[in-house]
């Protein structure tokens, strides 16, 4: 049975999802969660990775973000839990490169250049 954060965690439970979270957490607990990895694909600042990778430290926990300043962030959790895995990028249909995001008034937009033209 794996093990559950302490009050004096590095990753308190996520404030939000609280029903997904509260599902998730239950499966681990109980040791009903198949065996396999994590994916936290757009983990902003891996909170919920984190709160799954401490709850669960035999199963690794894989943390994707693609903005720098969220991976950074989240790299913070990253050196007292061995089994979660920060890594910068995203997940998609195809390769691509999509440059930072370009402040527009309030909004964000993104657009798609092809692998090749990356670097």
């Amino acid at each position: 049975m794996s093990g559950r954060p302490q009050a004096d965690s590095a990753c308190p439970r996520p404030p939000t999802e609280v029903l997904l979270v509260s599902l998730v957490a239950g499966l681990i607990r109980e040791g009903s969660l198949p065996s396999g990895a994590i994916v936290d694909a757009g983990a902003y600042t891996a909170d919920f990775a984190c709160f799954f990778a401490e709850l669960d430290p035999k199963r690794l926990v894989h943390a994707v973000e693609p903005s720098l300043g969220n991976f950074r962030t989240m790299n913070r959790f990253a050196t007292s839990i061995p089994n979660l895995v920060p890594l910068h990028g995203g997940l998609g249909s195809h390769s691509a490169f999509l440059p930072a995001p370009q402040r527009v008034s309030t909004t964000f937009s993104m657009k798609e250049v092809a692998a090749s033209k990356a670097h």
